[in-house]
């Protein structure tokens, strides 16, 4: 049944609500794996205040990267480290899949997604320098086995294949404190003269990070590809946020620029609890400005739609037949999760809006989008998750054409 556009300006109410009532809503980190609960994981590539497992925290700080740039996805090799991962790949499942396909009691889903070679190659922490750094090898026994050979000596082999190139240091900030208004948080450890900017509210349990800005240094252009956000307790597993995951921006020397969106919403905030930012790339090079213009805060890729005619033709249809905006329109329980208010806007603004959507997609693997899977049963918690059979192919179409 298709929402009328014009109708929703008066019809959404109670903001927030619905969000705060559903702990792994729309936020991008629960495992998909028959309805599992949000993934609270303490680890990363080297990631800082983390112990030595993929699964729990302490506040011990991150070795310290080596100075200038640092890209977290590169890796290269001349064996063939997925046909080596793929004859692994049934052992490691019996042995592990239980607790690390589902994300069962908190557990980060590493195995989990369609396509396995690609979640654990990308899972922070997994492909590091030093294989025997990698989380899967320094994880001891816990709720499940530790390691054992033959398993054991068959991942190491394959991650030593993985590992030619990989970074040498933490792609991370340390744990630091979030003070309400202007925080300005200094990257100089992983790009000289680098820095983060934002404006930070608290709302209930959420964070709210808004003018969500990076700053070039004056001789380096920068990239930045990935960034992850981590609410990080004083005790217990950290929470990892993944609504960036498609971001890809390049800086220019000496420029400020809104970093993807601009703004993020990060659940499971608690009084007293440090941020953290990892990145899969963050990479300098040498001066100059990207592009022909040279205008100030100039980004190649941001977090803007390639194709929002796409959006328009193939995902807008299905958004409203689904009565999307009924909690995320304006006013609407879970706007602050997803903001579709501007579809409901007139004449409807779908720039806006596909901006807003693109924050919920992952380009690497779309059908483990949170957008798609919220709606369709992927996400415990969310209040609706009976879809009709065209939306998730449309949403697809739309997603391909941002890649």
């Amino acid at each position: 049944m298709t929402f009328h556009r014009f109708a929703l300006a008066t019809a959404l109410a109670s903001a927030w609500a619905c969000t705060q009532s559903n702990p792994d809503y729309l936020t991008g980190a629960a495992p998909r794996w028959n309805g599992a609960g949000a993934t609270n994981d303490g680890s990363d590539a080297g990631g800082a205040a983390t112990s030595d497992d993929a699964g729990s925290s302490s506040q011990t700080p991150p070795p310290a990267p080596p100075s200038g740039s640092i890209d977290a996805s590169t890796t290269s090799g001349t064996t063939t480290p997925e046909a080596l991962f793929d004859s692994l790949l049934s052992s490691f499942e019996s042995t592990c899949g239980p607790c690390h396909v589902q994300g069962t009691k908190n557990a980060p889903a590493y195995l989990g997604g369609s396509d396995p070679y690609t979640t654990i190659k990308t899972y922070a922490g997994v492909i590091v320098a030093n294989p025997q750094q990698s989380i899967l090898l320094t994880k001891g026994a816990h709720e499940g086995p530790a390691l054992v050979d033959p398993l054991r000596a068959s991942i190491t082999t394959w991650l030593t294949a993985e590992s030619i190139g990989a970074p040498a240091g933490a792609v991370t900030t340390a744990p630091f404190a979030v003070t309400t208004g202007a925080n300005q948080i200094d990257l100089s450890t992983l790009v000289p003269g680098a820095a983060m900017t934002f404006t930070a509210a608290t709302s209930g349990e959420y964070l709210e990070l808004t003018s969500i800005q990076l700053i070039a240094p004056a001789g380096s252009t920068v990239t930045v590809t990935y960034p992850i956000f981590y609410v990080v307790p004083a005790s217990g597993p950290q929470i990892q946020d993944n609504d960036f995951s498609n971001v890809n921006q390049t800086i220019s020397a000496g420029q400020t620029a809104t970093l993807g969106p601009g703004l993020l919403s990060i659940e499971g905030w608690a009084t007293g609890d440090d941020l953290r930012i990892a990145f899969k790339k963050l990479v300098a090079s040498g001066g100059g400005t990207t592009g022909g213009s040279g205008d100030a805060g100039t980004v190649t890729a941001t977090g803007a739609c390639k194709s929002v005619s796409s959006f328009t033709t193939n995902a807008v249809p299905v958004i409203t037949e689904n009565n999307c905006l009924n909690c995320h329109g304006t006013g609407g329980s879970g706007n602050g999760a997803l903001d579709l208010s501007p579809l409901a806007e007139i004449p409807a603004d779908d720039t806006t809006a596909c901006a807003h959507v693109l924050t919920k997609v992952n380009l690497a693997n779309p059908a483990e989008s949170p957008v798609i899977l919220a709606p369709t049963g992927g996400v415990v918690g969310h209040p609706f998750t009976t879809a009709t059979a065209d939306f998730t192919p449309a949403m697809e179409t739309w997603i391909q054409a941002e890649e």
